[in-house]
């Protein structure tokens, strides 16, 4: 047999060409795949490594849920005992604002709980790999708690005249913490993707 240092340079170029090309399996739409198999990361059966669907469940199985709520941004905005105990809003303001707080949150309480029963059943789905569930909640959490999350921020900026300065700092470091906090425990509840995470 003669060895590739002894043919021709023309014909070691061709040699090389054309086992370079056997190791790569051609896919639907022109995508091809070093050494014959399937997508990164994908499962058998998987076809195109681009397809939306396919790319939102593994953002989904990488816990990237950037743009959903955890369990404590759906609680809303500081309740009035927090407002009293950490803000220290006290007297007629205190009042003032458990009486927005209370017609708010009435007024949001259809959407929370609902929105509250699709974080649940994300989860489920992601403990079942039921791409269906997760493809579906997730897109409802994400439309929705976007508009949700607007009236939040809305009625937080309505109650900054009942606040001073002052307070107004320690309601954004509370919430800020709470965000964090929430997000921190999210993160470890999505290693195993089991019950108790943040979202």
């Amino acid at each position: 047999m003669r060895s590739f240092t002894s043919l021709s340079p023309i014909v070691l170029m061709a040699a090389l060409a054309t086992s370079a090309a056997a190791q790569y399996t051609p896919q639907p739409g022109g995508t091809s795949i070093p050494g014959g198999y399937g997508p990164p990361g994908g499962e058998p059966g998987d076809q195109n490594p681009a397809d939306p669907a396919r790319m939102g469940w593994n953002r989904a199985q990488r816990g990237d849920v950037r743009d959903l709520p955890t369990s404590a941004e759906l609680e809303g905005p500081a309740s009035p005992p927090i407002m009293r105990d950490t803000i220290g809003l006290t007297g007629q303001p205190a009042e003032r604002y458990a009486k927005r707080y209370t017609n708010y949150m009435a007024d949001t309480r259809q959407v929370r709980d609902s929105l509250k029963s699709a974080l649940q059943a994300l989860r489920s789905g992601m403990r079942d790999q039921d791409r269906s569930t997760v493809r579906e909640r997730q897109s409802y959490l994400q439309e929705q708690w976007n508009d949700l999350s607007k009236q939040d921020q809305e009625f937080e900026n309505n109650c900054k005249d009942l606040l001073t300065k002052d307070q107004q700092k320690r309601y954004k470091k509370w919430k800020d913490s709470r965000d964090k906090a929430g997000r921190e425990h999210g993160k470890g509840g999505r290693k195993g993707s089991g019950p108790g995470s943040g979202w």
